[in-house]
């Protein structure tokens, strides 16, 4: 396998997290205190987040207790974004339909996911987009 799949396998493990997603994209406006009052996050886990993004050369230091992206960070962001705007384009998929091919998926790669939780990761994904249209 390629260094740059390895590199880029490594940069979505490190985006695993959802609060490391907010982090990515909120970063540089905000700080990581008011990162984490808006998710309801206690400052230790949010710093072991940052942590991740500083290891992974998302984001850097500024001064004080600051970050911002880096160049490669604000790429990320940038995905990130263009991601969550397509992401509601699924739901134009019949529920069976995107569970069928998200089962397969798994399987195929090996995920070790039960079909009860396929089944529900498809029900939160749902609720999730349901909350996000009444907003």
């Amino acid at each position: 396998m390629s260094t740059r799949v390895e590199d880029l396998a490594k940069v979505f493990r490190g985006l695993g997290h959802p609060a490391r997603i907010i982090l990515i994209q909120r970063l540089g406006s905000k700080s990581v205190s008011e990162v984490a009052n808006e998710i309801g996050a206690k400052l230790p886990a949010m710093q072991r987040h940052i942590n991740g993004l500083l290891e992974l050369g998302l984001i850097e230091k500024t001064d004080g207790r600051r970050y911002k992206r880096t160049d490669l960070g604000e790429e990320v962001a940038r995905l990130v974004r263009h991601f969550g705007e397509v992401m509601p384009s699924f739901g134009n998929l019949e529920k069976e339909q995107f569970k069928k091919h998200l089962e397969q998926g798994l399987a195929k790669f090996g995920s070790g996911l039960t079909k009860q939780e396929v089944a529900k990761l498809l029900d939160e994904i749902q609720v999730g987009r349901a909350r996000s249209r009444r907003k």
